[in-house]
């Protein structure tokens, strides 16, 4: 019995994830990236402090075609500042957050699920 999900190919998967880099498509990415079922941005985020309106602009310029944005804190589980959470809940979009091997996973299989979803992944 096949239990593989079935996920378009022509959606974003992220096939693996290092301390060294993230792949998607075949393309490694080896800095932060924000991951849409349909477009990966590579932003200058090096760790959940410098999470502003401005780094996560392309999140919340796409936000009515999100449910739930999964925010992948690096190698470790942190919280992320107040105010990141008031941005997603403002525009009504869930937010959660978990260490990035963690967020990938989960990314995954909320994609999988039919899920509008987009991931803030810090490498």
């Amino acid at each position: 019995m096949d239990v593989t999900p079935l996920i378009d190919s022509d959606v974003n998967v992220i096939e693996s994830v290092s301390a060294e880099s993230i792949s998607i498509q075949g393309q490694d990415y080896k800095q932060s990236i924000i991951v849409f079922k349909d477009d990966v941005v590579e932003v200058d985020i090096k760790k959940t402090s410098d999470l502003d309106e401005g780094s996560l602009k392309p999140v919340l310029d796409r936000a009515q075609d999100l449910d739930l944005v999964i925010i992948g804190t690096g190698d470790a589980h942190e919280f992320v500042p107040p105010y990141v959470r008031g941005l997603f809940t403002s525009q009504t979009i869930g937010v959660e957050f978990m260490d990035t091997a963690a967020a990938c996973r989960t990314y995954n299989v909320l994609l999988a699920d039919g899920r509008r979803i987009a991931a803030i992944l810090i490498q």
